[in-house]
């Protein structure tokens, strides 16, 4: 799977009405301090009323990169999969996206988010505990 030529992995599907936001920069030497690639930043919360939640996912992107990122869902795992380049380079600042997935349907209580760099030595995910909303 490239962001030139999207080939999804067995399962995923993009989010394609799930638009990336830029939202800030941040600067090589910021990066160097927490270490590169950052890995996705999520969180998740559980709307009991509608049994979805609502996932926020902000990713770091080299800043000379022109293609946004893309959000792609794993069908049968429910895994989260951000698409883009994640190429570990600390001498370039890098821009700061945010997705908003609302409503996604409520399979399990942890999300798996993984950026989409080819080189696995770089690519990094987290995994977050659907927390319950205070409504």
């Amino acid at each position: 799977m490239t962001l030139n030529n999207p080939t999804p992995l067995a399962g995923y599907i993009e989010l394609k009405d799930i638009t990336p936001v830029p939202i800030g920069n941040i600067t090589k030497n910021a990066i160097q301090m927490i270490g590169d690639p950052v890995a996705p930043m999520t969180t998740a919360n559980y709307d009991k009323k509608t049994n979805t939640f609502m996932l926020r996912i902000t990713v770091f992107q080299r800043s000379d990169e022109k293609t946004p990122p893309q959000l792609w869902v794993n069908q049968i795992t429910g895994d989260y999969y951000a698409l883009y380049f994640a190429v570990a380079d600390t001498d370039t600042d890098y821009r700061v996206w945010y997705f908003a997935a609302p409503n996604q349907p409520f399979v399990q209580q942890e999300i798996k988010v993984y950026n989409g760099n080819a080189d696995p030595k770089t690519s990094r995910g987290t995994v977050t505990i659907v927390q319950s909303s205070a409504t």
